[in-house]
C-alpha cells in the first residue's frame, strides 16, 4: 500500500487530453498502439467511448 502511494505522489501531474490528439490523417485511432498513460491521461468519456 505504501508503495503505491509514493508512486503517485511522485509522478508528474498531466493535463487530460482529448482522444482527437491521437487521430490518424483518415479520422481513425490506433487503439492497439495507445500507451496506458496515454490512456489514463484522456478524459473519462472518451476512455468511456472506447469500450462502448
Amino acid at each position: 500500500m505504501a508503495v503505491s502511494i509514493v508512486c503517485a505522489v511522485s509522478s508528474p501531474a498531466t493535463a487530460q487530453v482529448s482522444l482527437t490528439s491521437y487521430v490518424d490523417a483518415n479520422g481513425f485511432i490506433d487503439v492497439q498502439a495507445l500507451t496506458c498513460a496515454q490512456l489514463a491521461g484522456t478524459f473519462q468519456e472518451d476512455a468511456d467511448a472506447l469500450s462502448a
